[in-house]
């Protein structure tokens, strides 16, 4: 049997807010079904930026992106990174997003 791949994640975004604790939540529980899974956090900053990505050795990441320098950054990047939110619109990264119009029809 092949051993498994550890595969390093980094976490890019703040904690304490709702929306980002259940897209978390989410992350977590794939992990736990699939495994293989280790986890970085976002060092703790008044402004984060996903700037610390660029010197850090992981296979993938999960960030928020919303500022132009920070899309910047997530292009260069040698690793996959899934944008959560669409603050920006256009990055250049695959984005998680709010279906506000199915919302809407559920309300």
């Amino acid at each position: 049997m092949k051993p498994r791949t550890i595969k390093r994640i980094g976490l890019a975004f703040p904690l304490g807010i709702a929306f980002m604790e259940r897209l978390l939540q989410g992350i977590l529980d794939y992990a736990r079904e699939h495994g293989g899974w280790v986890f970085t956090r976002m060092p703790e900053r008044l402004n984060p930026s996903i700037d610390w990505l660029a010197h850090w050795q992981g296979d993938g990441a999960f960030a928020v992106i919303t500022t132009a320098a920070d899309a910047k950054i997530a292009r260069s990047l040698r690793m996959p990174v899934v944008n959560l939110t669409a603050h920006l619109g256009e990055t250049g990264a695959p984005t998680v997003m709010v279906d506000h119009e199915a919302i809407g029809r559920l309300a």
